[in-house]
Formats: structure tokens, C-alpha cells, sequence
């Protein structure tokens, strides 16, 4: 797993789709915010990417999850057919 360092501070241009993670889920400073809302505002692009970031984010949510444990008869009639 990659060690990656949640940023801090203001937002350098370049760093904006770094950032497009963290500001999803609102783990970002208030200055970091206003420089990827300032970014969104400008670069059009921007605002597809940040979507598929929540799409991503939306269907990793939906894969994990929790599965119900198949009832107990289920392991009892697989114990029988061994």
C-alpha cells in the first residue's frame, strides 16, 4: 500500500486533482477546499473528474458492504453431504 500524506496548506495549481479525493469526502482544511472550489470554478474538466472521484467513492461504498452469514441449517447440510 502506498504511503500517501493527507495534504495541508494552500493549494498549488498543479496539486488540485491530488486533492480531488480528500475534498470528496471532506477531509481537506477550509483553505484547501476554497483553492479546489476556486480550481472547480475555472477548470471545467475538474468537475468531471471530481465526479468520477464521488462515483468511485459511491461504488467501493456499495461493494463493501456487510453480507448477511448464511443461516446455520446451511453448514449443517454441507456437513452431512461430506
Amino acid at each position: 500500500m502506498r504511503n500517501v500524506k493527507q495534504p495541508q496548506g494552500p493549494v498549488e495549481p498543479q496539486d488540485v486533482e491530488e486533492l480531488l479525493p480528500w475534498y470528496a469526502t471532506g477531509r481537506i482544511s477550509r483553505e484547501e477546499a476554497r483553492g479546489v472550489e476556486a480550481a472547480l470554478n475555472t477548470m471545467p474538466d475538474l468537475a468531471q473528474k471530481l465526479a468520477q472521484v464521488q462515483r468511485e467513492r459511491e461504488a467501493i461504498a456499495l461493494g463493501s458492504e456487510t453480507v448477511a452469514p448464511p443461516p446455520p441449517e446451511n453448514l449443517q447440510r454441507l456437513l452431512q453431504q461430506v
